[in-house]
């Protein structure tokens, strides 16, 4: 298994991306250690325990495709954990079907998903603070960004440009 994150900031070890290496499965095994005191989960494990929202209530579909001159094929809403859901874009543009994804997170875990990101470029004029990230495995784009005190948003897609344009859409509407 190849995970995105650093060995030296996890302590030696791999842990998953919030989008998944080790899926659900894999956090229902680490949280059921973590409820046993058998593993000592790190500072982003522990972020405050806001209830996610509806991401595709937040950011319609139609929203997402309109933002990216595109016509939408399907919104998918995945309420992966308690404090953490994602909603799944699939749209059409110029015959070909692309994919979005926009993460909701606390906002408080930011800060230990950037020191876990090995590739994070700062990116300016997108929430109070973001990065850009791209995945070698699935050649998708990445944004996450923040807005202090209310939420972290993180898209991910094909094109950088679209990426970044569904970010400030859906970051506008926390």
């Amino acid at each position: 298994m190849r995970c995105s994150r650093s060995a030296a900031s996890t302590g030696g070890a791999c842990r998953p991306r919030p989008h998944g290496c080790a899926g659900t499965a894999g956090r229902a095994v680490l949280a059921a250690l973590a409820a046993a005191g058998a593993l000592a989960l790190p500072a982003v494990a522990q972020a405050a325990e806001a209830e996610a929202p509806d991401v595709c209530a937040l950011v319609p579909g139609a929203d997402v495709a309109a933002r990216v001159d595109a016509t939408l094929s399907v919104a998918r809403s995945v309420k992966a954990e308690p404090t953490r859901s994602r909603c799944v874009y699939r749209v059409r543009k110029g015959g070909a079907e692309r994919a979005f994804v926009v993460w909701w997170m606390a906002a408080e875990e930011f800060e230990g998903l950037r020191a876990a990101t090995d590739d994070a470029k700062p990116v300016a004029g997108v929430g109070d603070e973001a990065y850009a990230k791209y995945d070698r495995d699935t050649r998708r784009h990445g944004i996450v960004a923040v807005r202090r005190g209310r939420a972290l948003v993180e898209v991910t897609g094909d094109d950088p440009a679209e990426v970044r344009a569904v970010a400030l859409l859906a970051l506008g509407r926390y």
